[in-house]
């Protein structure tokens, strides 16, 4: 997979991109943040990824949608806006009605 140059406004600032990520019946399962889109959704789905958010967002996704943000900070606030208020499936940061930290771990509650 190569990597995308990041694409610039016509200010030359970088843009960046908040993402959701759903299965086949459109419920949420991620949201996140990038520079890159398209060498996000590798990284979530390949295998070489160990976590076990990535191991179900492979197993699960469908498809995804992206919304373009003028930088880096106002994509952050999105994205953490969204994951509070659309309390995907497999976020574990900034989500606290899905999952607990018990013992330096996160479990879904």
């Amino acid at each position: 997979m190569s990597h995308h140059p990041p694409v610039v406004d016509s200010r030359g600032d970088r843009l960046h991109y908040v993402y959701r990520i759903y299965d086949a019946s459109d419920r949420l399962l991620y949201v996140g943040c990038t520079e890159d889109v398209q060498t996000r959704m590798f990284f979530h789905t390949s295998i070489s990824t160990p976590s076990k958010a990535s191991w179900e967002i492979r197993r699960l996704m469908a498809s995804h949608t992206s919304r373009e943000y003028p930088s880096k900070a106002a994509a952050h606030a999105a994205e953490i806006h969204a994951i509070k208020t659309e309390m995907p499936l497999l976020n574990r940061q900034h989500n606290p009605g899905r999952f607990k930290r018990v013992r330096g771990a996160y479990v879904a509650v």
